[in-house]
């Protein structure tokens, strides 16, 4: 069912679908369609819970303008307030400031446990994930979706280096690579520090070969590091005026990356405020 009003000549029309438990999907996407060249009315969804607020969200990707939540459960009420925080900032291109670190170190470790994040999502080329060894900064990490002759692209996978790891996360939170699982939520990024919200479909952990790289802000001295694969498909990405990625097997010292820098200490990944912290 629908109803429409409006408030003045100047305000949009406001359609309100009930997107009860009987309402299916195709014919949401059916109205998101039909209304998504309309300067003049607003579509809303009715529902009953957070899950149905996001699907209806997310219909045809656009989604409804906004819903209308039937509850009396406040816990319903809180669930979809991240809900439509998290999408409405989807909607403007999030951003983190990128800055350039100078390689100081690359060397062999040895194997480790390392995680591979397959998204939901294609990444984009010059896209990636944040990731490092210390969460005051985290190296911009590609996704695996550059051709080079030895195996076959997979443009929705970050070889995101070993299980303890820090990797960025949405709301300005990081999580340990070993948390990520089929359905949470990681901070995907590109070169020009655009970030959005993508989910996770898997995460491979498998024993490899890992290298160490060690950098140095070039504005802050402030020394980073990060563990990743050592495999020519792992790269990071330069931090030129055309900001191309460079593969590890290939990072010599001197180079400079992107990497974003955030110094501040993190308990269970929000930012704290402590004065007495150190990274190493």
């Amino acid at each position: 069912s629908s109803s429409s009003s409006s408030s003045s000549s100047s305000s949009p029309d406001i359609v309100v679908m009930d997107a009860n438990e009987d309402w299916g999907i195709i014919p949401a996407e059916n109205l998101v369609a039909a209304y998504a060249s309309s300067a003049s009315t607003r579509l809303f969804a009715r529902v009953r819970d957070a899950t149905s607020a996001r699907t209806m969200l997310e219909a045809l990707e656009t989604g409804v303008d906004g819903v209308v939540l039937c509850t009396s459960d406040p816990k319903e009420v809180r669930a979809i307030d991240a809900i439509l925080r998290e999408h409405f900032a989807s909607r403007d291109d999030g951003r983190v400031d990128l800055v350039a670190a100078t390689v100081t170190d690359v060397k062999r470790v040895g194997a480790g446990d390392r995680c591979a994040v397959d998204a939901c999502v294609n990444f984009a080329q010059g896209e990636g994930m944040l990731v490092g060894s210390f969460a005051s900064g985290l190296f911009l990490v590609h996704a695996e979706n550059v051709e080079c002759g030895y195996v076959n692209v997979r443009p929705f996978r970050v070889n995101a280096g070993p299980t303890a790891s820090y990797c960025a996360a949405p709301d300005d939170k990081t999580a340990y690579l070993s948390e990520l699982k089929a359905g949470s939520e990681i901070l995907c990024c590109d070169s020009h520090g655009r970030t959005r919200v993508a989910n996770v479909a898997r995460v491979k952990i498998e024993r490899r070969s890992l290298v160490l790289i060690e950098a140095r802000v070039k504005t802050t001295g402030a020394r980073l590091a990060v563990l990743l694969q050592n495999a020519e498909t792992v790269r990071l990405i330069r931090a030129t005026d055309d900001r191309q990625p460079v593969s590890v097997a290939q990072l010599t010292i001197g180079d400079d990356v992107l990497v974003a820098v955030n110094d501040v200490a993190r308990h269970t990944g929000v930012a704290v405020d402590e004065r007495a912290w150190d990274e190493r």
